[in-house]
């Protein structure tokens, strides 16, 4: 998945994959990783079409507020 997130050369696609899986499958520490290793400096929504009022700084992703709920998500 990390080979082909790469071949994109689109670093949102890291920040979109990597907040899910430490959300819903925080096992996944190389996924984790590799995904904290791509971040790029520029902020972007989780979804462009969907409103989005949370920031989680750990991955420059801006979330709606009820995704951001779990303290680990910062990390």
């Amino acid at each position: 998945m990390i080979q082909y997130a790469d071949n994109l050369g689109n670093g949102a696609v890291f920040k979109r994959l990597g907040f899910p899986a430490l959300r819903f499958a925080p096992a996944e520490e190389d996924l984790i990783s590799a995904c904290r290793a791509r971040l790029t400096k520029g902020n972007v929504k989780i979804d462009p079409a969907m409103p989005a009022d949370r920031m989680v700084t750990a991955w420059r992703l801006w979330v709606p507020a009820g995704w951001a709920k779990d303290s680990k998500i910062d990390q």
